[in-house]
């Protein structure tokens, strides 16, 4: 891992998460110097900085620290990976280097992360949405009033994510009982946030991603279907496939541009089955765990992001459907806990198991080509023992 700081083409923070490797790989494959940086208090092994276009890898005490500052000052495009890490540039160092970031304004971001803010935003611009209500953490009299309007199941999720650094499936409770609301309200607010209460939707669910330029226009738009997520009930997609959809695309982009966005965001869906329509049930203000299945697909978004900031000429912005994309790790782990729920047994493993040695599905990890940090991963997954912070 070097420590020249010169030339730095893309600087990319979160270099734990899985995101971040993509975007190194993303940009990295065009040639671009990448460093990737962290910050010294997080457990977790930097798997982006394993990568073979990773020029460089640095600590930081923080993202407003002085040493992360000596970084961006030498770097041509910065891309803030997590929710608490835009949350600390935007109001700071974007401002000093506005020509470095693609960001929207602190407000903005701040609206598009408040499930409460994008209920209401889709009622009054008539797109459709799940039953919702929001509670103060310790109202216990207002929760109960809740369960006369809202039928179980019923998804019960923080406001926000702000300032807390958890796994999506430990954000949120899916709950079909009396008992099982009450665990939830306690379990979510230890973090003292206020809780949104959703109706479920049975259906399969969507995301619209897309990246926005400076001028809140959509560049470039892609969008996909999750096949198998983990937990089951409704987490992070493990399995999925791109697709075209106008009705997508449509909703997805009313949406944002009611927002005059900037940056890349995803726009997560389901389909009511029942009532044969697409209702919005967050936005992920930033870049998004499947991101590898638009690079799969034929549209590497990130080159999009790199090239908006550096006024350079966009190239051909479409993609190929029934493009599919897994990781490998949590499917398994998603399909073993379908085998156990399911009553079709036999009928899942015979679609499952030719899935699984199908080895034309792109994997979400797993690179012939850069194959240190999924090995990286694996190990830092199948270790025992506490991860000690980075130092």
């Amino acid at each position: 891992m070097g420590e020249s700081i010169k030339n730095i083409d893309v600087l990319i923070t979160d270099a734990s998460q899985r995101v971040a490797l993509e975007l190194t790989r993303s940009l990295g494959r065009l040639g671009l110097v990448i460093h990737t940086v962290e910050r010294k208090s997080t457990q977790a092994s930097p798997i982006s900085s394993y990568s073979k276009h990773c020029q460089a890898f640095h600590l930081v005490k923080n993202y407003v620290s002085d040493d992360f500052r000596n970084l961006c000052q030498h770097a041509q495009v910065i891309i803030p990976v997590s929710t608490n890490t835009i949350l600390a540039v935007i109001n700071d160092i974007a401002l000093q280097y506005p020509d470095r970031f693609l960001l929207p304004t602190h407000d903005v971001f701040k609206k598009v992360n408040s499930k409460q803010v994008i209920a209401n935003t889709a009622e009054k611009i008539g797109i459709g949405y799940p039953k919702t209500r929001v509670i103060c953490f310790d109202n216990d009299t207002e929760s109960e009033d809740i369960k006369k309007s809202i039928k179980f199941p019923m998804v019960i999720k923080l406001i926000d994510d702000e300032g807390l650094y958890l796994a999506p499936q430990f954000r949120y409770k899916i709950v079909k009982t009396n008992d099982e609301f009450k665990t939830a309200i306690q379990k979510l607010s230890i973090h003292q946030k206020d809780l949104v209460i959703q109706e479920y939707i049975e259906g399969p669910s969507y995301g619209w991603s897309a990246i926005y330029d400076n001028a809140g226009k959509c560049a470039a738009h892609f969008a996909h279907k999750r096949l198998r997520e983990y937990p089951i009930s409704g987490g992070p997609s493990t399995f999925c496939e791109s697709v075209k959809c106008d009705k997508l695309t449509e909703a997805g982009k009313q949406l944002l541009d009611s927002f005059n966005w900037v940056g890349p965001a995803m726009v997560e869906f389901k389909l009511d089955i029942k009532n044969d329509i697409y209702k919005v049930i967050e936005i992920n203000p930033r870049y998004w765990g499947s991101l590898p299945l638009a690079r799969a697909a034929g549209l590497n978004l990130p080159s999009i992001h790199y090239k908006i900031l550096r006024e350079e000429p966009l190239p051909e912005l479409d993609y190929c459907e029934n493009i599919k994309l897994r990781f490998r790790i949590t499917d398994t782990l998603a399909a073993l806990s379908t085998l156990r729920h399911t009553q079709q047994k036999i009928s899942f493993l015979l679609k499952y198991i030719p899935e699984y040695f199908d080895f034309r599905i792109t994997e979400g990890l797993w690179s012939w080509s850069d194959p240190l940090p999924w090995i990286n991963y694996v190990t830092d997954k199948l270790n025992p023992f506490p991860k000690q912070k980075l130092s």
